[in-house]
């Protein structure tokens, strides 16, 4: 069938009552959709086919293409599994599909059209098998590496606890409870001695051991004037 489409698209020459591919007549088979590859395939097969001198390098570099084309002019189980072999991607093996699937003899429908139904469907479970194998070593992974990461009742067990040793004065020792270094010599805030001015304002004075007594400016303007409080815990 294929080949007989073939030589029906051939160029009759009835001076020599035969059919004829020269290279003007090759350019006229690829606008009616056959490729290189088809071409080079069934041209062997028409008897008296006159080819010429400009098609038979065309022939000969497509001569690898057309061993991977099978009778129906369809790339068939053997080109597929010869492609799939030789590590060709997916994208490529498709883009081989797409040329013969428009062709007069090809299937139409994609990537699909260029290859005979068997070879088409063994495709698709080959690369699903594939993938379905890369989704489940790509888990497999990952639960490997999240089996190492510590959860966080684990993190909060392993936390260590801070010793403070029981009758210690840290106050005498140079260290706070936290184990800060206290410079000796350090004079802490009281009444109007440094220290104060940062927390209570100028001049702050205290009632009592541990009550501020506090000089407020009220106004604007530096104007001097003062209200003062006092607070008192007594």
């Amino acid at each position: 069938m294929a080949l007989g489409r073939f030589i029906q698209d051939l160029e009759w020459d009835d001076a020599n009552q035969r059919h004829r591919l020269w290279r003007d007549d090759w350019k006229t088979m690829r606008s009616k959709g056959w490729t290189d590859q088809q071409i080079t395939r069934f041209a062997p097969q028409v008897g008296s086919l006159e080819i010429g001198g400009g098609a038979r390098p065309w022939m000969s570099a497509a001569q690898h293409g057309a061993s991977l084309i099978g009778g129906r002019g369809l790339h068939n189980l053997a080109a597929a599994q010869y492609w799939v072999g030789r590590g060709q991607t997916p994208d490529y093996i498709a883009s081989q599909g797409m040329g013969i699937g428009g062709s007069p003899v090809g299937r139409g429908g994609g990537w699909e059209g260029g290859f005979t139904p068997e070879a088409a469907q063994w495709l698709k479970d080959h690369y699903a098998s594939q993938q379905e194998e890369e989704e489940s070593v790509e888990e497999q992974m990952w639960q490997e590496r999240i089996a190492n990461i510590p959860t966080a009742e684990e993190l909060m067990a392993n936390m260590p606890t801070p010793k403070i040793r029981a009758g210690k004065d840290y106050a005498t020792t140079g260290r706070s409870a936290q184990g800060m270094r206290i410079k000796k010599g350090t004079k802490f805030a009281e009444g109007g001695k440094r220290g104060t001015k940062g927390y209570f304002g100028r001049g702050a004075k205290f009632t009592g051991d541990t009550t501020p007594a506090m000089n407020i400016k009220g106004g604007g303007g530096g104007s001097g004037s003062q209200a003062s409080n006092t607070l008192n815990t007594a």
